[in-house]
């Protein structure tokens, strides 16, 4: 009977913490790009969720910007949340279009810097939701940690392949 990957003890050549690849199911320390074992499935996962954040960011303004606290947006904060959402659109095609290169990756890095600071201009609003916007702030905050282990991890089996 065969014993299951994830039940197998791990060798030398499997990652520390004993993880599968999520796009072919292998265990090792290296994707054949030289990527860390599972920085690719993330850096799609991250660009298709980047897609997704795009899309309502572009296509419900209103909602999306009542969702982090302002609770009377403005056509300014319309016009503000839409151009977010174009660069949302934007790091999920650079991710996906260049099969999670370290540098698409790294933009979505800088891309959470920007909404932090406009989450901070959120927070000096007089009639912004303190609690919603400290919500869409731990939000953005987990999301920034997977975005920068992931291009950390990326530009390491990148600078590794070389």
């Amino acid at each position: 009977m065969a014993v299951p990957a994830h039940a197998q003890t791990p060798t030398a050549d499997d990652p520390i913490d004993g993880t599968t690849s999520p796009i072919d199911g292998s265990r090792g320390a290296a994707a054949a790009d030289g990527a860390p074992r599972g920085a690719n499935g993330a850096a799609t996962f991250l660009g298709v969720f980047s897609l997704g954040l795009g899309l309502a960011e572009l296509l419900a303004p209103y909602a999306m910007t009542r969702l982090i606290g302002i609770r009377r947006p403005e056509p300014r904060h319309r016009a503000t949340m839409q151009l977010m959402g174009l660069r949302e659109i934007g790091h999920g095609v650079a991710i996906l279009g260049s099969g999670g290169s370290a540098p698409s990756v790294w933009s979505r890095v800088a891309g959470d810097a920007l909404d932090l600071v406009l989450l901070g201009r959120t927070y000096a609003m007089p009639d912004a939701d303190p609690a919603r916007t400290t919500f869409a702030t731990l939000n953005v905050l987990s999301v920034a940690a997977a975005d920068l282990v992931t291009a950390r991890k990326l530009s390491d089996g990148e600078a590794a392949a070389r």
